[in-house]
């Protein structure tokens, strides 16, 4: 199991290395990404967001959105793999990849926050934190953590 999660109605959720996102309630489990176009069944993380859906991270660089309705895949624009979810502010998703930076969604455009655009140092991001309001903690190998406004 790569993540763990519980949402407001008591399932669990597990992200795992080869088999999608499961979730859980009262022994019984079910596949949550059977079906979906999915390049990698790893999920790599997952995040809860205040609106109750569930997004979740592969190391095919594929962001999967699950909501009570529907469920979405979409890339984000690079081949790396996603390390971690955080939420900004305005609810919007930052995802860490292991080489290709920061990339983030605001529902509708993907932007990067990478060495070549940013004062970073790495583009190989091991966790990301949303912080205090407009700013994020991130980490990078060799011990180095980074704070940057949003």
């Amino acid at each position: 199991t790569n993540a763990l999660l519980t949402d407001n109605e008591q399932y669990v959720w597990l992200a795992t290395s080869n088999s999608g996102i499961k979730r859980g309630k009262n022994g019984i489990w079910e596949t949550m990404t059977e079906g979906l176009p999915l390049l990698s069944q790893n999920i790599t993380c997952m995040a809860y967001s205040s609106d109750g859906s569930i997004w979740a991270g592969t190391d095919a660089s594929q962001l999967i959105h699950i909501t009570a309705d529907s469920k979405t895949v979409l890339s984000t624009g690079t081949s790396k793999p996603i390390t971690a979810l955080a939420f900004a502010d305005d609810q919007s998703i930052y995802c860490s990849t292991k080489g290709a930076g920061i990339v983030h969604f605001n529902g509708s455009v993907w932007n990067a926050v990478n060495s070549q655009n940013e004062a970073i140092p790495s583009d190989e991001i091991i966790t990301l934190h949303k912080a205090e309001p407009g700013r994020m903690y991130f980490s990078i190998p060799g011990g180095k953590v980074i704070l940057i406004k949003l």
